[in-house]
């Protein structure tokens, strides 16, 4: 994935230096919303790598060749709709705020769902709590009256 993120920002850069446009448009485009959806993967794929993505490595999944088939295309298909995508940098941008929009609303999703399962691992906390609380006092109350009764 180094190779990837290193081949995009060269290529970025030199697009960047020519005229918009200037690609062809291949004859195996991939459409505008896939190549987004491919983006977006790649993004998570690189933020994994930096939080135990070995994961993948230890199934021994590569992640290219899972997105290469997910996607029904090849390494050749991506680099050219990635060129020519990318010939047009202000359209280009656009897909990755969408990527950055897509992000951002997963991260809200995921926080959601540690926000109630924390707060369900609290009540659980809480009720053992009270339960241990109950039966301590139930036992102090049981010594109490043995003293009284004797």
């Amino acid at each position: 994935m180094r190779a990837l993120r290193l081949f995009f920002m060269v290529f970025l850069f030199f697009v960047s230096c020519g005229e918009q446009g200037t690609v062809p448009k291949p004859n195996n485009l991939i459409p505008e919303e896939t190549m987004v959806d491919i983006l977006y993967e790649i993004t998570l794929i690189n933020a994994s790598k930096g939080h135990g993505g070995q994961l993948l490595e230890k199934m021994d999944i590569l992640p290219s060749n899972y997105l290469y088939e997910k996607y029904s295309i090849d390494s050749t298909q991506f680099a050219a709709s990635n060129v020519y995508y990318a010939s047009v940098p202000k359209h280009y941008e656009q897909f990755y705020k969408t990527v950055e929009e897509r992000l951002v609303e997963k991260r809200r999703e995921i926080q959601i769902l540690v926000d109630l399962q924390k707060k369900e691992q609290d009540s659980i906390k809480a009720a053992n709590k009270k339960k241990t609380d109950t039966s301590k006092n139930e036992e102090s109350q049981k010594r109490l009256l043995k003293r009284t009764s004797s």
